[in-house]
């Protein structure tokens, strides 16, 4: 009996023990704070953090500020187009503004998810908001019931064209598409039209310019090993390799062991690096030596280091053709923060070459991982971001001083919405992700959807390939075909080819037509297939076009939507890097092209 008391006794202590341990845990998790994005991982994410995080791996807070700011306009609503506004959506993109001045229709509501029976007779702009909105609170959306039509754009609207981000176009007519692309391409709004055709689809991005900063490369690293700078030079310096024991010699950072034996090769060779396989497998030989078995990985991590260390540190060509740029000496009134800084950035390379040192941009103060002890690792970033912060230090400097000399364009006020004519304000975490980014900027300049049609580039050669080869990929041919469709379109309302039963042949024959002429203005000259107005090829996608009497199916809708979303994402964001052209999607064949005419 006693021992049954002794149990209960132990069991009620291990239980108040349990309910003590569980309230303090309680009370220190309700006392956290809230996290910040910069924050330690040892505090709790708040709300919008964990809603959002996912893609704050993909493009960080810089890219989820700028999506959260934006503005998007969107014409007409359809199922793609509503595909395209739930992945934005989702995203947390700020303001979108939907034209659309038709009712809904018992079609509409078939292949478009964010309609249903209710929504039957009106407004279909304000009910696909109000579907969408239940994805996403946070956004705000302006239902507008105009069309998209000349004067549109010029009207005194909250949703001016020139404050959009990006202008989305979704299985417009040739006509309205020319003209959207055209209030775009001289707003320097980014544009982006997409049409669908049964299993057929492309999406045409039109950027007059868009400079890019966060382009994600595989790697940020900047190690300088052919080049080290004098507190590198002096780190590596303090290593005396045959004294160490074996821990800390199979420790050595590998960015240590490659710099000492390049810099031992160098005094051997007048001071130049590795320039052929004999040299470099030299170096090898050298770097080995030193390993005093197997196990020490830091010197095989040292070795795959050697092609990198080998090839000098310079300015990439691409960097180098922005400071040949004419807006690199005169900044323009469009895009003008990222020129002021390129030019910046140029100042920074003259400087150090005044100085004596090499043409070098910023260091960007990424260490990656590598096989160490805490100790030298910890070091060893600490002086890479040493050095970086210094740099970054320069650069603001130099930036200042531009921003006193350098004339402001007169327009500017205008294009950047500024209440006076003065350079717009640069965050400081806007400079440090520049100088970080330096080695990896990108310009993307494109041709105007007018260009395209007018003056396309020579396209001959591709489509007799694609017409005499079944294993080519017929995107020009698709390309082709859906092009005659939207002029189709242009001459008869709206109307798909196909769409009325008994007109198929008709229609098929004005297809035809519309892209001989097409063709025949644009110096197409081959000879064609016997009984054929057209390549055989041509003619079949074309009947594609008619049997597919502009159906536009949920599954099509989804996967466009999603490419389109993507593209819209990245204009937005100005991360990654766009598409520069028209991307043809063949469900048919399963696959994927990119065409620029």
């Amino acid at each position: 009996m006693k021992r049954a008391c002794d149990q209960e006794d132990d069991l009620q202590a291990q239980l108040k023990f349990t309910k003590n341990m569980t309230d303090n845990n309680t009370m220190a998790e309700a006392a956290a704070p809230l996290l910040t994005p910069h924050v330690s991982d040892t505090v709790r994410p708040d709300l919008k953090t964990q809603r959002y995080d996912r893609q704050l791996r993909l493009w960080d807070v810089s890219g989820q500020n700028r999506l959260e700011n934006a503005k998007m306009m969107i014409s007409p609503v359809t199922a793609t187009s509503s595909q395209i506004l739930k992945n934005l959506v989702l995203a947390g993109l700020s303001y979108i503004c939907l034209i659309d001045p038709d009712l809904v229709r018992q079609s509409d509501i078939g292949n478009n998810f964010f309609l249903d029976q209710s929504s039957l007779g009106k407004s279909r702009a304000e009910e696909c908001a109000r579907f969408l909105k239940e994805l996403n609170s946070d956004v705000w959306f302006q239902p507008d019931e105009a069309f998209l039509q000349p004067g549109i754009f010029d009207r005194d609207l909250s949703h001016g064209l020139t404050q959009m981000n990006v202008v989305v176009g979704v299985r417009l007519t040739e006509q309205i598409e020319e003209l959207a692309a055209e209030e775009c391409w001289y707003s320097n709004v980014p544009f982006i039209s997409v049409q669908t055709c049964g299993l057929i689809a492309s999406i045409r991005m039109q950027i007059r310019e868009l400079g890019l900063i966060e382009t994600h490369p595989n790697s940020l690293a900047d190690l300088r090993l052919d080049s080290p700078f004098p507190d590198l030079l002096d780190f590596v310096s303090s290593f005396e390799m045959k004294s160490l024991d074996g821990f800390d010699h199979a420790h050595i950072p590998a960015v240590v062991i490659i710099i000492h034996f390049l810099e031992l090769f160098k005094t051997t060779h007048d001071g130049n690096l590795p320039k052929n396989s004999a040299e470099r497998n030299e170096l090898k030989k050298m770097i080995l030596s030193e390993q005093r078995n197997s196990d020490e990985d830091n010197f095989d991590e040292a070795v795959s280091m050697i092609a990198r260390a080998c090839n000098p540190t310079t300015i990439p060509s691409h960097i180098q053709e922005l400071f040949s740029d004419k807006y690199c000496d005169e900044i323009p009134p469009f895009q003008s923060t990222f020129w002021l800084l390129v030019r910046t950035l140029r100042e920074f390379v003259k400087r150090g070459q005044e100085n004596g040192s090499p043409a070098q941009l910023p260091l960007s103060g990424v260490l990656p991982d590598m096989k160490s002890d805490t100790n030298n690792y910890v070091q060893l970033k600490s002086i890479y971001r040493r050095q970086a912060t210094q740099d970054l230090m320069r650069f603001k400097s130099i930036l200042s001083e531009l921003l006193e000399a350098l004339p402001v364009p007169t327009d500017l006020m205008v294009l950047e919405d500024e209440s006076d004519t003065a350079w717009p304000d640069i965050s400081d975490e806007s400079i440090e992700i520049f100088v970080k980014h330096s080695a990896h900027l990108r310009l993307i300049r494109g041709r105007s959807i007018e260009q395209e049609s007018t003056q396309p580039r020579s396209f001959g050669s591709q489509l007799l390939l694609e017409c005499q080869s079944d294993e080519e990929p017929s995107s020009l041919i698709w390309y082709l075909a859906l092009k005659a469709c939207a002029q189709f379109r242009s001459m008869n309302n709206g109307r798909y080819p196909g769409a009325i039963r008994g007109q198929e042949q008709a229609d098929f024959d004005s297809l035809q037509q519309l892209l001989t002429t097409y063709l025949n203005k644009h110096g197409w000259t081959q000879p064609l297939d016997q009984g054929t107005q057209l390549p055989l090829k041509l003619e079949k996608s074309l009947k594609e076009i008619v049997n597919s009497a502009g159906a536009e199916l949920p599954q099509m809708s989804a996967l466009v939507g999603g490419m389109a979303a993507q593209e819209a994402l990245k204009v937005i964001t100005k991360q990654y890097i766009p598409l520069n052209g028209t991307c043809i999607i063949d469900a048919i064949k399963s696959c994927t092209s990119v065409l620029n005419l």
